[in-house]
């Protein structure tokens, strides 16, 4: 079932204020409890939760409500609710967009039980499911379970889910115990939240996360580092973008659409972007007015090495949505099948140059494509990630491959050539900034 849509910028606006933090959400937090203040800070509290009691056991429904907000984070995005009812006993819109989605099941016979309270292993299995949603890998170490005295008695079918939140230490047992048939409360469910969006969220230099499509944020690499001076990349496709020609278009508001965008100058971009006489977004609910998500096609590499066919969500200007789609699709149909593990667009940063707030650019495979600095004696200070070595890391983009030559023959530059102080290897901007 596809539950995702693309949405208009102004409906995700208005749908977005359901999931911003509120004063006074969840009553008589326990002092212990300061994640749990921390989730509603970043938006990740549900308005299901809004006055309800922090230490009461937290229901089927609720913790649906607050896996969709978790997945709305890490995705950027916000979805439209469905208008579906696909169990006889729930028609909460959360429950049955989570549903299509593929984060949480009924309990068989058509039935949800939305009042029922959650094991902490079901808990788990829906945590799980919004990593799978997402496209970051969430591989478990069964062999966690058997630190815990009752480790055995997790269910077979939630074995995995468990054993994935203890390995990324989103689940911390208690007195050697797991207790995964127990209950968790509301507080206890959204501080589970709160460490999953944190382990899997990105961080930028500006110190500003977004989410996005995540992996987890690593330690030092067990790959290869960065190499030890910078050369710019050899047999990259560089296109300039040269100067077209205001009268080309005179009797034209603006640019037309069978126009060579790979040689679009910069009033063009702007034209197309903002409009005739148009200006970059200074506010975010501007911004939010101009987005729209759209669905890609992407190869995944599995853990075997693996590639196989999937999907990827993404937030870009609306301008943009054509253009990006018919990008994902050449590098998706392309000889090289080049595997996407995780892909931004529209965020909304701190940093006025960046055009992820403007939803004009992309960054692909972060962990596998550095950004870096440049220094006078040519070495490089990395800033996001640690190396790029296309050949050997198969996520990493190689100058003249695919990926950069359907970004470039559409208009954008790569950051892998378009500067000379800085590179950013996962990074396709519509007017190169």
């Amino acid at each position: 079932m596809n539950g995702k849509r693309i949405f208009t910028g102004l409906t995700a606006a208005l749908l977005l204020l359901g999931s911003l933090p509120r004063a006074g959400a969840l009553t008589d937090l326990s002092p212990w409890a300061a994640e749990a203040a921390q989730a509603a800070e970043a938006g990740l509290e549900p308005g299901a939760l809004t006055w309800a009691s922090a230490k009461e056991p937290v229901t089927r429904a609720e913790f649906c409500s607050i896996s969709l907000t978790l997945f709305e984070s890490l995705m950027g995005c916000t979805l439209e609710r469905t208008d579906a009812v696909w169990f006889d006993d729930c028609a909460d819109p959360d429950v049955n967009t989570a549903y299509e989605q593929g984060l949480v099941a009924g309990k068989g016979g058509g039935l949800f039980a939305p009042d029922d309270t959650i094991t902490r292993q079901d808990l788990c299995i829906m945590l799980r499911n919004v990593l799978d949603a997402v496209g970051a890998d969430a591989a478990g170490d069964l062999s966690m379970l058997n630190t815990y005295t009752d480790g055995g008695t997790v269910s077979p079918y939630a074995r995995e889910a468990v054993a994935a939140m203890l390995k990324n230490g989103i689940l911390l047992g208690a007195d050697g115990k797991l207790d995964p048939k127990g209950t968790a409360s509301r507080e206890q469910a959204l501080i589970l939240a709160y460490r999953l969006f944190n382990d899997y969220r990105l961080y930028f230099d500006t110190g500003d996360a977004y989410g996005a499509i995540m992996i987890p944020t690593f330690g030092e690499s067990d790959r290869a580092s960065a190499p030890d001076t910078y050369e710019k990349p050899t047999g990259s496709l560089i296109i300039p973008l040269q100067s077209v020609a205001m009268d080309i278009q005179e009797d034209q508001d603006e640019p037309s659409d069978d126009l060579d965008l790979s040689a679009l100058d910069d009033e063009y971009k702007r034209a197309l972007v903002y409009g005739e006489d148009g200006e970059p977004y200074e506010d975010e609910e501007t911004a939010r007015e101009h987005m729209v998500e759209i669905e890609v096609p992407v190869w995944r590499l599995t853990s075997d090495g693996e590639k196989i066919e999937s999907t990827a969500f993404l937030t870009v200007h609306e301008a943009l949505a054509d253009i990006l789609t018919e990008v994902f699709t050449e590098i998706f149909e392309g000889d090289e099948q080049f595997p996407i593990a995780n892909v931004g667009g529209f965020a909304w940063r701190s940093n006025t140059r960046s055009e992820h707030r403007q939803g004009t650019a992309i960054d692909i495979n972060w962990e596998s494509n550095m950004e870096a600095d440049v220094n006078e004696d040519g070495t490089l200070t990395p800033t996001t990630g640690d190396h790029w070595l296309p050949g050997e890391d198969p996520l990493a983009i190689p100058a003249d491959g695919d990926v950069v030559r359907a970004f470039k023959s559409h208009g954008f530059s790569w950051g892998g050539d378009a500067w000379n102080d800085k590179v950013d290897y996962m990074h396709f901007s519509f007017f190169g900034h």
